[in-house]
């Protein structure tokens, strides 16, 4: 009710502004709340992860079922991404501090690095590069047109997926410090 004795008071040029201004933060709302939902993954918390079975840097064949018992990071980044390669370093720790320890619930922890690529040499110089020592990357170097992408519903990086023991999605778009702190909790003591 005082907003509505405010308001009467103003004159019709502040009425208008007010109305103005009012306009256009609705707007950027909806904009900021419309390229959130476009840009968040299509899996949520909870979700079964869908199944990845890819060809992996090395020529192998990676089936993501194979790692079930153990948390895995689905990494998705890009060699030309520059907020990808600022964040590099910190995935690069993640896996140096968890690799190999022992979890309450979970036999050890993987990361598994989707490429979003269009030149393979480019992403072999990162890998390399950025001293990416694990031994699950692909790419099949078609961007964000890549199978893995769309199932998950990728549509910008880096994009940092949890896969629990039992393989059930624990949280879309974590940061390193997130993740780092999720395993924390659940180191075996």
């Amino acid at each position: 009710q005082i907003f509505c004795e405010i308001y009467n008071l103003l004159d019709i040029n502040m009425k208008r502004t007010l109305i103005t201004i009012s306009f256009f933060l609705a707007i950027w709302a909806l904009y900021k709340t419309a390229r959130y939902l476009y840009f968040k993954p299509a899996v949520h918390e909870g979700e079964v992860a869908l199944p990845i079975n890819v060809q992996l840097k090395d020529g192998s064949f990676f089936n993501l079922s194979d790692l079930k018992g153990k948390y895995v990071l689905l990494h998705f980044w890009g060699s030309w991404c520059l907020p990808c390669r600022r964040e590099s370093p910190s995935i690069k720790a993640l896996f140096d501090e968890f690799n190999g320890k022992k979890f309450r619930n979970a036999d050890g922890f993987e990361i598994l690095s989707i490429g979003i690529e269009s030149s393979e040499s480019r992403w072999q110089s990162a890998i390399i590069g950025e001293n990416f020592n694990w031994k699950f990357h692909t790419s099949d170097f078609l961007m964000f047109d890549s199978k893995i992408a769309k199932d998950y519903g990728i549509r910008q990086i880096p994009t940092l997926l949890l896969v629990g023991p039992n393989q059930q999605i624990l949280g879309n778009s974590w940061t390193p410090d997130s993740v780092r702190k999720y395993l924390s909790d659940n180191i075996a003591k």
